[in-house]
C-alpha cells in the first residue's frame, strides 16, 4: 500500500482544510500550467493529486487506518481485501480525475480546491436566501 501521507509530506491527523491548502501549495510548484512547472518531473503533480484525492475521503482514511492497524498487529495486508479494494478504486478514480485537473489552468485549480471553498459557497448561498 502506498503511503499517501508521506507522498504529500503531511501528518495522518491533517484536516481536510489543511489538506486542500497543501495541494494548492504543491500545485503552485508542479501543476503542468504553473509558471514554475518542472518538465523533468511531469508526474509529480499527478502523484500528489492522487494522494490528495484519496485522503480527502473519510472512508479512504478509515481503510488506511484499518490496514495500518492490521499490519501493526501482524495481520498480513493481503487479508484486508475490502480495504485494499476501496483504496484501489479511489486511486483509479483519482488518477482519471487528475488527468482532467492537469489540463485546467492553475487559477481554476486553486479556485476549485480552495480550502475555504465550502465556507465561501455556503456564505454565498446564505446571502442569496435573505
Amino acid at each position: 500500500m502506498k503511503n499517501y501521507y508521506e507522498i504529500l509530506g503531511v501528518s495522518s491527523q491533517i484536516s481536510n482544510k489543511k489538506l486542500r491548502a497543501k495541494i494548492i501549495a504543491i500545485a503552485e510548484k508542479c501543476h503542468p500550467n504553473a509558471p514554475s512547472y518542472n518538465v523533468e518531473e511531469p508526474d509529480e503533480f499527478i502523484k500528489a493529486f492522487i494522494a490528495f484525492d484519496v485522503l480527502l475521503s473519510s472512508t479512504n482514511r478509515l481503510a488506511i487506518r484499518r490496514i495500518q492497524m492490521a499490519k501493526d498487529s501482524g495481520t498480513p495486508e493481503s487479508e484486508m481485501v475490502s480495504e485494499l479494494q476501496i483504496l484501489k478504486a479511489a486511486e483509479d478514480n483519482a488518477r482519471l480525475k487528475s488527468q482532467s485537473i492537469a489540463k485546467m489552468s492553475i487559477e481554476d485549480f486553486k479556485e476549485l480546491y480552495n480550502p475555504n471553498f465550502l465556507e465561501n459557497l455556503f456564505g454565498f448561498l446564505f446571502r442569496l436566501g435573505r
